[in-house]
């Protein structure tokens, strides 16, 4: 009576192993893809070797040779680069992208420690101000005690209200414009804006038949990143400074009352 071979393997194990290797064969292109964006800003390496036939007008055709099969004339090596069109000058990759980003993000933070330095000496000043008003207030009230007994009754009758008012203004005009909520919202804005670009690019794309693992696209994507990049930095810097003006005129305000 003979027993089972545990060495034989069944037809589902084969067609798990077959599906297996073919996701594992996606993955490692997958990440080549990525790779060679970063390096070299393009969904293909350039510097792949490739064989060619070269036709009458000068062009090339990619060839896979064949067993068996002879090679027809004109049959060469050259890169993928070349096959493709590739400019390594015109062509900005994700490694450079990513640099240009960390200068970018570099000097708004030194901005933005340069404009924290300046509000914080303003609210100091500010400060000052506020309080060398005290003495003047406290005379002006000790001045009004020598009014008649009907302006002394108007007089106290108004106080609560006007003191509350003022305290409020003082209160508005030290607290300010929210500076960084301000920056955030011009950033939210042209993050959306960006967004609505990069959308329209895709669609023109689609429409114009261009292929998405061109140079081209890829390039014009990079650079989209980019202006998205120096934009979101620049609508910041002006946001911080238009709050910052606002605070200092509403201190310059306060300090006249």
């Amino acid at each position: 009576m003979g027993g089972s071979d545990t060495n034989t393997v069944s037809s589902g194990d084969t067609v798990y192993n077959a599906g297996l290797l073919e996701l594992q064969k996606e993955d490692s292109a997958t990440a080549k893809t990525y790779d060679n964006f970063y390096k070299y800003g393009v969904l293909y390496d350039p510097t792949e070797e490739v064989t060619v036939v070269k036709k009458a007008d000068g062009s090339y055709t990619e060839y896979t040779r064949q067993a068996g099969v002879k090679a027809p004339a004109g049959v060469t090596t050259i890169t993928r680069g070349e096959l493709e069109g590739y400019d390594d000058e015109g062509t900005t990759s994700g490694m450079e992208y990513a640099s240009a980003s960390i200068e970018a993000q570099n000097s708004l933070l030194a901005g933005e420690t340069s404009a924290a330095a300046s509000t914080n000496a303003l609210t100091s000043a500010s400060n000052e101000s506020a309080l060398s008003l005290i003495p003047s207030s406290t005379e002006a009230a000790l001045s009004s005690n020598q009014l008649t007994t009907a302006q002394n009754q108007s007089a106290l009758s108004t106080l609560p209200t006007q003191t509350s008012v003022n305290s409020a203004y003082l209160n508005s005009a030290l607290t300010g414009v929210d500076v960084d909520a301000k920056a955030n919202e011009a950033q939210a804005d042209v993050e959306q804006a960006s967004k609505n670009s990069m959308s329209a690019l895709r669609q023109n794309a689609a429409m114009t038949g261009l292929n998405p693992a061109s140079g081209a696209f890829s390039s014009a994507m990079v650079n989209s990143a980019l202006d998205k990049t120096k934009a979101i930095a620049s609508a910041r810097q002006t946001a911080k400074t238009t709050a910052e003006d606002t605070n200092f005129n509403r201190l310059a305000s306060a300090a006249s009352v």
